[in-house]
């Protein structure tokens, strides 16, 4: 049951056994993740803290967003490999354009461990601009996903298992990594994990911006509807539902506008929802209590997790 408006972080009593990406690196699934600080302070606690998890803790030497960005590993050259090529702070910081540190974010991806196949698919697609109305993973999005792939809470909490978006929603490589994830969270952490799959399989209803800049761009911008239902044929019928959307911090524009809060309210109010090519119907039982069309700037994507 979804029994909350909103989805709370997991916090288990462990820092390390709360993070997917920490217990990625901790046990090699990644080869680095970066994560945040506030302070050179704190920085300091959380390098003395995973000591004893045998990681390797870098700061950067400035602040992306008021914060410092650390990159763990169990490799001391790596974590200080990822600092010094990490493309945010040359794309945001500094106005590199995208095409000026490719080669940056290619390895920066690798250094992740991200699958190769969707590091090229996103350098393909940013330099291209492709958007969500021309992109292949859209359109050939399956009816049934495994819920693995999942990754739309990223942003909203720590409800997920990697950041990157894979290259289609049937990788097989993208499959195999988040598994190797998920398979060490349940070994380490086995609470973390029921929580995790208790949220992540289930239909969610994403909402994407198609004229931003490119897909990950609107992916980043996503506002969805996580629901406690179940999908048949073109119906997805519920019993209730939680809305929600990323707060990265350099898209923290947060308007929704008076016809999408008229939304979030008629998609709470409802049951059932019946989708055809060009958006959906709300209804409560037999009544019909809204209607949405796509537009230019707003496409609403059904995902089913199972």
């Amino acid at each position: 049951m979804l029994d909350s408006k909103k989805i709370e972080n997991f916090w288990g009593g462990d820092l390390i056994g709360s993070s997917p990406d920490l217990i990625a690196a901790r046990y090699g699934i990644k080869k680095v993740c970066r994560m945040e600080c506030d302070s050179l302070e704190d920085f300091k606690k959380i390098k003395q803290t995973y000591k004893k998890y045998s990681l390797k803790v870098v700061c950067s030497d400035e602040k992306l967003f008021d914060k410092f960005n650390i990159y763990i590993s169990k490799s001391e050259k790596l974590s200080t490999e990822a600092k010094k090529i990490d493309p945010s702070f040359k794309i945001i910081n500094h106005n590199k354009a995208f095409t000026e540190v490719i080669d940056d974010v290619r390895r920066f991806s690798e250094l992740l461990s991200y699958p190769c196949c969707c590091i090229d698919e996103h350098a393909k697609n940013a330099l291209d601009h492709i958007k969500v109305s021309t992109s292949k993973v859209f359109r050939k999005l399956p009816k049934k996903i495994n819920f693995l792939f999942n990754n739309i809470l990223n942003g909203v909490s720590n409800h997920y298992l990697s950041f990157h978006f894979p290259c289609s929603f049937v990788c097989s490589k993208t499959l195999d990594y988040q598994k190797k994830i998920f398979n060490k969270i349940k070994q380490v952490s086995p609470e973390f994990a029921k929580e995790i799959k208790k949220y992540l399989k289930r239909p969610y209803l994403v909402f994407l911006d198609p004229s931003l800049d490119n897909i990950y761009v609107s992916w980043d911008n996503r506002k969805c509807f996580m629901f406690n239902g179940i999908i048949k044929d073109n119906n997805l019928s519920y019993s209730n539902t939680v809305y929600l959307q990323t707060h990265y911090p350099d898209y923290q524009d947060g308007k929704l506008g008076k016809g999408f809060n008229l939304l979030i309210d008629k998609i709470r109010q409802g049951n059932k929802i019946v989708f055809k090519k060009s958006g959906f119907k709300v209804y409560k039982g037999r009544i019909l209590l809204h209607e949405f069309e796509n537009k230019k700037n707003n496409q609403a994507v059904l995902f089913n997790f199972i």
